[in-house]
């Protein structure tokens, strides 16, 4: 070979892409109304806090969800005030939020009250953030191309989280008034009966 000679050449490529969804996060804070102890009583609000981010968020070539669960004897609060682009379907003591393309994250606050558990615990608030690659299917981006391998298990990604809280249910106080004496007249300002 002689350095000084060049060779150009144009040709065209088809080049197949296997779509991959891009791992989410997530985070689930619960908390008591804030008072003296950290469980919840009966009849308690408190509040669950759910942080969650997505990576593969600005062609919409993902559907990102986020999935709670509020275990039994705690009811669900109103989900007031949804950010921008978040939207939520209630399942009985479920939520499950669904983020538009072009929302990166979703980070919610809503009340939760305890209106049955049983006394102790862990009672357990669970979740996942998925991740669901939708460019090879005829999903929001049309089909843009075929699988390279045959698992789709690559197109779905998520994330779990979890936290537990305990319950004290504290009993109907009893009051007893003992006059220590037969005599049903008591004198005004006396010290005994």
């Amino acid at each position: 070979g002689d350095p000084t000679q060049t060779l150009d050449s144009n040709t065209t490529l088809d080049v197949t892409v296997d779509a991959n969804a891009d791992a989410p996060t997530l985070a689930i804070d619960v908390n008591d109304s804030g008072d003296a102890n950290s469980t919840f009583q009966s009849g308690e609000t408190g509040t669950v806090h759910v942080t969650a981010t997505f990576g593969d968020f600005t062609d919409g070539s993902e559907i990102h969800t986020v999935a709670v669960g509020v275990p039994d004897g705690f009811t669900l609060g109103a989900l007031n005030n949804l950010p921008a682009g978040v939207t939520a379907v209630v399942n009985g003591n479920d939520v499950v939020f669904t983020v538009a393309n072009g929302i990166g994250s979703l980070d919610y606050t809503f009340n939760v009250t305890n209106t049955s558990a049983p006394e102790g615990g862990p009672h357990t608030f669970s979740g996942q953030a998925r991740a669901e690659e939708k460019a090879t299917e005829a999903g929001p981006n049309g089909t843009s191309g075929e699988e390279c391998d045959s698992s789709a298990g690559d197109n779905i990604a998520t994330a779990d989280a979890h936290e537990d809280t305990t319950v004290t249910n504290v009993g109907t106080p009893t009051i007893a008034v003992d006059l220590r004496s037969t005599d049903a007249c008591i004198e005004e300002d006396s010290t005994t009966a």
